[in-house]
Parts: C-alpha cells; structure tokens; sequence
C-alpha cells in the first residue's frame, strides 16, 4: 500500500508517488518502483520505506524489511542515498539490497546488512566508513545471514512533491528462496544493461 498525506491507497495498478510517501508491502506483497532518472527500486515483502527527497539527491528511508535497487549513473551533482536505523548507504551506479534486521540476527553491532552485487557503494554507520564492492556483503560477519526481520514502523510523513511510480508485485517469496530471488534480479540486471528490455522486465516481475 502507499500512505500519501495519512492516507492509505492500494498500489493496484499503479500509482504515482510523492517526497514524503510511504510503501509498505505486507508478508505477502511486493512493489516495483521506477524512477524518472532510470533507477529502479524493488520493496520486497515486510518492507517499510520512505521517499524522503528525489531532485538531484535522491534519499529513501528504509525503516524494516529490505529493498533492492538498481541505479541508473548518476552525474556528477547527483547522490543515491537509502538510509536505515542505524546507517547511510550511498552508490554512484550500481546493483545493491539492503536490509533492516533483528537486532540479534548475528554478532555485529547494526541492524542494516548491505548486499552488493554489482559496483560500489559506500556505507557510512556507527562502525565507520566502508566501501562494498560487487559480490561482497556489510558487515562481513554477516555475509551468510540475509535475515530480514520487520522492525517497528514510524509515523506517517506528509506529502511534498511528485516523483514517481510504483506497481504492485503480487506473488511472494519465501526467505528460502532468497539465493535464486538474488540469481533472478542479477540476470534481469544484466538483461537491461544489454538494452533486453523486456527480458529484463520478466526476469524482475
């Protein structure tokens, strides 16, 4: 669903959403999100996130659950930021997910796992600076354990300017099948940088 303004609207559809929003997928929803600037963002199943700015930095607020974004190059005055509890992640063009989890999920001191699949991105916490490249996993104690378990949501924003669309992905996906959820979105990443546009759309619905 998307919560514009205190109100709840079904992403049946589609529908444009604004600075300020919210998507929420339920255990068993998800939604693609397509941005003017030729990224796209998947809020998988228990996600809660937020448009928090979208001119030329783009900031999303991840409160629990995961996403996965794909991100379009960005100029040189543009940012990619997703927020969490407890950490910034900023990419210049690249393949990544992101996850809020239990607290107790594994040994390290954050609640955000990042997953990189293709490029760079840079991850900013309570732990320091770190660059994560392609194949590798933040924290790295946690490489193995992309658990994701919903935390608490906030309060609903209000609305500030246009922005985007995003549609509903109506089937769901057991966390058991996270390993070929990730082989499908590496194959649909690669179909669309070889201009396959309509493999990659099937591959990522």
């Amino acid at each position: 669903v998307l919560l514009h303004d205190g109100k709840e609207i079904s992403l049946e559809g589609g529908n444009a959403i604004f600075a300020g929003d919210r998507v929420i997928a339920s255990a068993d929803g998800r939604a693609a999100v397509s941005l003017s600037t030729g990224s796209h963002l998947i809020v998988e199943s228990g996600a809660d996130m937020s448009v928090v700015e979208q001119d030329a930095t783009q900031i999303f607020d991840l409160r629990s659950g995961s996403i996965r974004a794909d991100v379009a190059k960005l100029a040189a005055n543009e940012r990619f930021v997703v927020r969490t509890p407890d950490a910034e992640v900023e990419v210049r063009g690249t393949s990544f997910r992101v996850a809020v989890v239990s607290a107790d999920a594994c040994a390290a001191a954050t609640v955000t796992r990042v997953y990189v699949s293709e490029g760079t991105v840079v991850v900013r916490s309570a732990l320091g600076e770190a660059h994560v490249t392609a194949g590798t996993s933040w924290p790295s104690a946690c490489a193995q354990q992309p658990d994701v378990t919903p935390l608490p949501t906030a309060s609903t924003p209000k609305s500030i300017a246009p922005t985007h669309a995003a549609t509903p992905i109506t089937t769901s996906t057991p966390a058991s099948e996270l390993a070929e959820q990730n082989r499908l979105y590496g194959a649909a990443t690669a179909a669309k940088r070889r201009g396959d546009a309509a493999n990659a759309l099937t591959l990522y619905q």
